[in-house]
């Protein structure tokens, strides 16, 4: 018996031997038995936790809330909401945006939150809140609208609004 002698592989064999090789170059990599490596990067977080953030600015145009009839026959009338943007300068930690606007008269209760991972402008949206017809009774509603920093060791409002809601048709 002579000296061992890889056998001639043509291109196809060695692609194949290539891919073999990076997926299990890859797999050990990002295996516990390699400490300190990641193949990802952390992204935003995404649930609530600790921390605060410092608010500058809350933008709701207030002006624009309305109600009006839904579109192509529809048997229901919607609250068109506007988005609240706000102006953050500070984020600590995993604190979250509550954007709420409630009209008791029609029992109506909306909120929508947003996680915070960095400073600058963000918008929290809030989708139309279908209301049946026969519901709305008078031309104008009374409305409040909230935006809260919120975490585990922080509730504070930061934009506080009464708002006057009107039927269109």
């Amino acid at each position: 018996m002579g000296p061992f002698r890889p056998p001639d592989l043509g291109p196809i064999e060695t692609s194949q031997l290539l891919l073999v090789g990076i997926v299990l170059v890859t797999l050990v990599l990002s295996s516990p038995l390699v400490h300190g490596v990641t193949l990802t990067e952390a992204g935003p977080p995404t649930t609530v936790g600790d921390g605060n953030a410092t608010v500058s600015n809350v933008d709701v145009d207030t002006d624009s809330v309305h109600v009006s009839p839904g579109r192509f026959g529809t048997a229901v009338s919607y609250v068109r909401m506007p988005d609240a943007t706000v102006d953050v300068t500070q984020v600590d930690g995993a604190p979250r945006l509550v954007y709420r606007f409630e009209i008791p008269a029609l029992e109506i209760d909306h909120d929508a939150t947003k996680v915070l991972s960095s400073r600058g402008a963000t918008t929290v949206r809030l989708g139309d809140v279908a209301v049946l017809p026969e519901r709305l009774a008078v031309d104008r509603y009374d409305a409040r609208v909230t935006v809260r920093v919120q975490s585990y060791t922080v509730d504070r409002v930061v934009y506080n609004e009464s708002v006057t809601v009107e039927v269109r048709e």
